[in-house]
């Protein structure tokens, strides 16, 4: 596939995903699946730490992948990996972010956590106004 119909394709992803249009599941912890009648797109974290490299896949409605793309890496010896700072790079590290805040709801639970917060809740009664003497830490 050309590279521009592909950043196209991602980029034709990535708003709808931050806006939740579109909703992604979780496949383990960093792996991340968008399933709709027409095929499948997964991304996922090639090494499984939740940070580049990514890989892109596209699959048909058989589950049969048609196109992959991956974060372009440099590979130096004895040095590991560097990202290249492509726009196929950056596009895939957007889209593998949006879809993993997607996946985990992770705007709401930020939100709940400081609605809490703000009222003074904690999963073990109310935050104490005040520290008392066995909060002293010496």
């Amino acid at each position: 596939m050309k590279a521009e119909r592909l950043l196209e394709f991602i980029g034709g992803l990535t708003e709808p995903t931050r806006t939740r249009h579109i909703r992604w599941a979780t496949e383990g912890s960093s792996s991340f699946l968008l399933s709709i009648p027409s095929g499948s797109v997964r991304i996922r974290s090639m090494d499984g730490d939740g940070m580049w490299p990514y890989e892109l896949q596209i699959l048909d409605e058989n589950g049969v992948s048609v196109e992959t793309a991956e974060t372009e890496v440099e590979r130096e010896a004895g040095q590991g990996m560097t990202l290249k700072n492509t726009p196929l790079s950056l596009a895939l590290s957007e889209l593998y972010e949006a879809a993993r805040d997607n996946s985990l709801n992770v705007e709401t639970v930020m939100e709940n956590i400081l609605r809490d917060v703000e009222k003074g809740l904690s999963g073990t009664g109310d935050f104490p106004t005040s520290p008392t003497d066995d909060d002293i830490p010496f």
